[in-house]
């Protein structure tokens, strides 16, 4: 793996501590150690979507649908839960609205054995969480404990909805 990719933990996931992870030297327009204006990501945004969005209906900006977020199981059984994360957001999708699951990309590149690192992916997706109208609950498999303290985040402030899928067909 050439030298410039981030460092990777003993369980394989990516550092987030790693300096490579923002100081790429594969894109020359991105300020060393600083995922700011400047970097790719946000030069191709600008590039790309010139107009603003439309607004939401709720006066924020957004495309006009309801910002959801998805609490479901994710320990445990991760290959089943992740299968039926995927059937979650498809749900949300039929439904018109707009998923975020920070519990399907966190784990990929922190590690959820970690404690710091658990708090980490936690915290970003509560951060998410913030700006959602909706949190969605999806219970066929149970709720888990960071199900539960999404759940006791959300419910003083936010609705939260409980939701049946089915399980998967195993």
């Amino acid at each position: 793996m050439p030298d410039h990719y981030p460092k990777q933990t003993a369980h394989g996931s990516i550092d987030p501590t790693s300096p490579q992870l923002w100081d790429d030297p594969e894109y020359p327009a991105q300020e060393a150690g600083d995922p700011s204006p400047n970097s790719v990501a946000v030069q191709h945004c600008h590039a790309h979507h010139a107009e603003p969005l439309p607004v939401a209906s709720d006066g924020g900006e957004g495309l006009g649908v309801m910002r959801v977020f998805i609490a479901s199981p994710y320990a445990g059984d991760i290959e089943r839960n992740e299968r039926y994360l995927l059937r979650c957001i498809a749900d949300c999708f039929r439904r018109g609205e707009a998923p975020f699951a920070g519990h399907g990309l966190y784990p990929r590149v922190l590690d959820d054995g970690d404690p710091e690192q658990r708090k980490l992916g936690m915290d970003a997706g509560l951060a998410f969480l913030d700006v959602c109208e909706l949190v969605a609950v999806y219970t066929d498999y149970g709720e888990s404990t960071g199900m539960r303290a999404e759940i006791d985040y959300a419910e003083h402030w936010r609705h939260v909805e409980r939701r049946e899928i089915g399980k998967n067909d195993e």
